[in-house]
């Protein structure tokens, strides 16, 4: 991308090939001699302000870099946002026809994105990463790798910055708080507005992906799903606020999604707590 402000470093591409209608690519592996959520809170900070700023650089102004992301990365506008906000609301409230609290929650949440499109498109046009997690960067050299390249696609701005404060709100909440903090106090009132719809749109999305479970799942990994969608429709109502939970509803979920886990996700986790 000609127009990038900033290097963004990924892995080097060994192999790239297609077989049977799937693509296949292999990269080189990225040492790391710590992990980010090992290292601490004022580190992990300045590594997550770090690579935000460096994606958010990338963004398409003209027509020509428009036509060049939409054909190779995909592109995301206000309306695409609030057709899946619509979406992810009427397929949750299916699954929770009896749960009047998080239909409340839903509709309140479709209205903010709604009422504020013009918000969501005036930070259009940026590189934003759909899973943008500790695990899907590792750091090298103070370099820092960005791995999940099928996750790319230009959308707000503010998207990959809410993807990652609503992760690190469970993981790390300080350094979420940090985030949010340094928005509110270094950028526009507008660019703490649009991180807020962006957090929302995301915590509806991520809802919406554990009540996929309830349909598909029994006993103990039900109840986990169940314990998900509650903390994280609590985490939604406190970004209303401009809030986040309390620590002890976030203990009290740890508590209670460590005693549901499988032995598979705690190896598949390991390092997060």
């Amino acid at each position: 991308m000609d127009f990038a402000h900033d290097i963004l470093h990924s892995p080097k591409e060994l192999l790239f090939t297609k077989e049977c209608g799937r693509a296949i690519t292999v990269s080189e592996f990225i040492e790391q001699e710590i992990s980010f959520t090992e290292r601490s809170v004022p580190e992990q900070f300045t590594l997550a302000l770090s690579l935000l700023k460096t994606q958010e650089q990338v963004h398409a102004t003209t027509y020509g870099h428009a036509r060049t992301v939409r054909r190779t990365f995909g592109e995301m506008r206000a309306d695409d946002y609030l057709q899946k906000c619509k979406t992810y609301t009427t397929e949750i409230e299916a699954a929770e026809t009896k749960n009047q609290q998080i239909k409340e929650t839903l509709e309140k949440s479709f209205q903010l994105l709604n009422k504020n499109k013009d918000a969501i498109e005036q930070y259009g046009g940026f590189l934003a990463n759909w899973d943008l997690t500790p695990q899907n960067i590792r750091i090298n050299k103070n370099h820092i790798y960005f791995l999940d390249h099928a996750s790319f696609h230009f959308g707000n701005k503010h998207e990959s910055w809410a993807r990652f404060i609503n992760f690190m709100s469970l993981y790390e909440p300080q350094v979420a708080h940090a985030l949010v903090e340094y928005i509110r106090n270094n950028r526009t009132t507008e660019e703490s507005f649009s991180l807020k719809l962006m957090r929302v749109y995301r915590l509806v999305e991520l809802i919406r992906f554990y009540t996929g479970w309830l349909p598909r799942t029994e006993g103990s990994t039900y109840e986990l799903a169940r314990a998900r969608i509650d903390f994280w429709h609590e985490v939604l109502r406190a970004t209303f606020d401009n809030n986040f939970v309390f620590s002890e509803v976030t203990e009290r979920y740890k508590t209670t999604r460590d005693i549901l886990r499988s032995e598979e996700e705690k190896k598949r986790q390991v390092g997060l707590h």
